[in-house]
């Protein structure tokens, strides 16, 4: 089953729980922030290593501190292992 954290503005993910994720939940994983109106989306596939995934979270997280956020870790039950087949999708305006 895959793991879904939502991370309100200004909270900290530990990197154990981003690495953890990573692991337990290894067919992709993603993010998305608040940057004002509009949302910033990142997806990853397979290969994705935490180092890779936290640089990426955090430089997203400094440049918009009051952004809620959610964090995706897929187990893929359905569907090809790819980065397009990871969450978050972008819906409607978003």
């Amino acid at each position: 089953m895959c793991l879904a954290i939502y991370c309100p503005a200004g909270c900290t993910v530990p990197e154990e729980i981003v690495y953890n994720g990573l692991v337990a939940n290894p067919d992709g994983a993603g993010y998305a922030i608040q940057t004002g109106a509009s949302l910033r989306v990142r997806r990853f596939d397979a290969s994705v290593t935490p180092g890779q995934f936290l640089e990426s979270w955090l430089a997203s997280q400094r440049a918009n501190p009051a952004g809620n956020a959610i964090l995706h870790f897929r187990w893929a039950t359905a569907g090809d292992i790819s980065r397009a087949m990871s969450h978050p999708f972008r819906v409607g305006r978003f």
